[in-house]
């Protein structure tokens, strides 16, 4: 991972810390690290709510929700038979070829999307999906802050 990533998710994440310091401060709490404050609070992390939000979006783009072309972002392979992850496999139309483009939105959700339980993918509307989804553990994909 390169190091200005890194940093960017770090000095992202410390905005939320302070405004999460501020509001326990404020309510008179006692101090806790940031886990604590944020299952306090019931908010997730940033970078978790970040692979949720990715993965949301995706199931807008590939059951077309949104007016955005699919096939110029990635393949769905639906008659893919593996004994993980689900049958609605997406392969990235493009390969990253500079560092600058394993970040973008196709890298970063098709390793998770892939990853995904046949019965999540497979939900009837975006409301099941969400819903659905939320019970899936993503913190394995967030990197520094898998705080759900």
């Amino acid at each position: 991972m390169e190091g200005v990533h890194i940093k960017d998710i770090e000095h992202i994440e410390g905005v939320q810390r302070f405004f999460t310091r501020a509001i326990c401060k404020r309510a008179r709490l006692p101090r806790m690290d940031y886990a604590s404050r944020l299952a306090n609070l019931d908010l997730s992390s940033l970078e978790y709510r970040r692979v949720y939000f990715d993965l949301t979006m995706c199931y807008k783009i590939v059951n077309k929700l949104l007016d955005i072309d699919a096939a110029e972002m990635f393949t769905v392979n639906s008659n893919v038979h593996s004994t993980r992850g689900n049958s609605y496999r997406l392969q990235s139309t493009t390969i990253p070829r500079h560092d600058f483009r394993l970040y973008f939105f196709t890298s970063r959700v098709v390793p998770i999307w892939n990853s995904l339980p046949q019965h999540v993918v497979s939900s009837v509307n975006i409301i099941t999906f969400m819903s659905r989804l939320k019970t899936v553990d993503l913190s394995p994909f967030c990197k520094l802050y898998p705080f759900k």
